[in-house]
């Protein structure tokens, strides 16, 4: 078996294994934890437009979430992938 090949599985398996536990300590918390910790795709996609957002440019989002996005996130670019940081904690945020 070639190195490239061994690591490959080493990765997923390390990958799996960090899902796995992500689950299980995901399953552990509080439901109103739970409801708290975890942003669906669909609004992390929409935060990432609102942070994007030129300011007076028409968006089709609420005033108060506009101003909910900039007020508690920002956005880091990584390796050409968009990452949404709070800016409070300064911590990613899991989505579901």
């Amino acid at each position: 078996m070639s190195q490239s090949n061994l690591t490959t599985i080493e990765t997923t398996n390390s990958e799996l294994h960090f899902y796995e536990q992500l689950e299980k300590h995901f399953n552990l918390l509080d439901q109103k934890i739970r409801d708290n910790s975890v942003i669906k795709q669909n609004i992390y996609n929409d935060i990432v437009k609102c942070v994007l957002l030129a300011k007076g440019k028409p968006s089709g989002f609420s005033p108060k979430f506009i101003y909910w996005v900039k007020r508690h996130f920002i956005l880091t670019n990584i390796a050409g992938v968009d990452l949404v940081y709070c800016i409070k904690s300064k911590k990613t945020f899991l989505l579901k």
